[in-house]
């Protein structure tokens, strides 16, 4: 049976230097600080859970954050079963403002708290679950990592990649080289790397010896156009990058008062209803019109008019994606079970380089799936758009 090995907040990441945006599209000083906070919580609580895995049909859990109305750290999820285990965190004014271990201490519970509530739901081993996010505190979620050694050719010094998360959602990476004859050891300064244990991995794999002895190894991106490739010299710890790599925004808040009193986390309800997308192969050609897309798509999600129209089709899952490829425009519409499946096929010469163009073909696209989905179950006509 398939394992809960993995559980973490959307998006995961974000521009380095800006506001990290939440499920709508909008960015906030909160929910910014949540998700930054969430990374090395989150990482340290998977690795926990991975090392005693509980049963369940899914092996992640994923949770949304967004900006919560509320003075406390509200948490659902979604308890009716689907292919994908989806929760939501409702982050309260002034919450970047606290201390960074009140923050982590919050988070943990928040994200706890929601898979509990799923254990309780699908029959998993909560005792299992408690002790991993027991385990994760009791390092303060100080989250460190050790890479496997590479010898260089002429076996005279050993390397091996260091890594750690950080406070602003984001990994530091060093290199260090330990002398076979002496012992002697040389860690370079640390440098941004990305922000997963899999991507620890990735920077692990890439090293290599060049034929001046020097070190090279990748910084672990998720994609090779964010890669940058680091030079180290063994013999002083020297480094040196293919471009510069972008600081993070400091995860310490804006100067205000933090929330008083302290916010607690607790359960709220949900709409029974997961509206899952995605898109690809995206280009620069097909970015506006993504664009427009992605924010029709995500201005549906935590609105119960539309939840409520998505109800009428009779499913519990509705995965909407977006694909760049065939010869012509159509769309596809087809429900098995509990799962409706509507997919929008655009050519990419199809779209029109005008940017205005390009957003009002997002638009007139999605509308025709929707009224042909409308047509198909003899629905009334859909909610109008929080962001038209």
């Amino acid at each position: 049976m398939p394992a809960l090995r993995m559980v973490w907040v959307w998006p995961g990441m974000g521009a380095p230097d800006q506001l990290w945006e939440t499920l709508d599209g909008t960015a906030t000083k909160e929910v910014d600080s949540f998700l930054r906070t969430s990374v090395r919580v989150c990482e340290s609580f998977s690795r926990e859970l991975s090392s005693e895995p509980v049963e369940a049909r899914s092996s992640q859990v994923r949770f949304f954050a967004l900006p919560g109305e509320a003075p406390d750290l509200e948490v659902s999820v979604v308890e009716q079963r689907s292919s994908l285990e989806v929760g939501h965190v409702y982050v309260p004014r002034g919450f970047h403002n606290l201390e960074a271990s009140v923050r982590a201490g919050l988070v943990a519970a928040a994200v706890e708290t929601g898979v509990l509530r799923l254990a309780e739901l699908r029959g998993w081993n909560a005792s299992l679950i408690t002790a991993a996010m027991d385990r994760a505190r009791s390092t303060t979620f100080e989250y460190r990592w050790v890479g496997p050694v590479k010898q260089r050719r002429d076996r005279r010094v050993v390397a091996r990649l260091r890594g750690e998360l950080v406070d602003d959602g984001y990994g530091r990476l060093s290199a260090e080289f330990t002398e076979a004859a002496t012992g002697t050891v040389t860690i370079t300064e640390l440098v941004r790397g990305w922000n997963s244990q899999k991507s620890f991995d990735r920077a692990a794999r890439s090293m290599r010896w060049d034929d001046t002895g020097r070190l090279t190894f990748s910084t672990g991106s998720y994609w090779d156009w964010q890669d940058v490739v680091v030079t180290a010299d063994p013999t002083n710890g020297a480094i040196t990058t293919t471009e510069p790599t972008i600081e993070p925004r400091r995860n310490n808040g804006d100067g205000g008062p933090p929330p008083v009193p302290l916010p607690v986390v607790v359960k709220r309800g949900t709409p029974e209803i997961v509206l899952l997308g995605g898109s690809g192969p995206t280009s620069d050609r097909t970015e506006v019109y993504d664009e427009r897309a992605d924010q029709l798509h995500t201005s549906m999600t935590e609105n119960l008019e539309w939840t409520e129209w998505w109800r009428l089709v009779g499913v519990s899952e509705a995965y909407l994606p977006l694909w760049y490829d065939g010869d012509r425009w159509k769309t596809t519409i087809r429900k098995a079970s509990d799962r409706l499946t509507a997919v929008r096929y655009r050519p990419v010469d199809s779209i029109p380089e005008d940017p205005d163009k390009a957003r009002a073909l997002a638009v007139r696209d999605f509308e025709t799936l929707l009224y042909r989905i409308q047509e198909r179950f003899d629905l009334p006509p859909h909610p109008p758009f929080r962001n038209p």
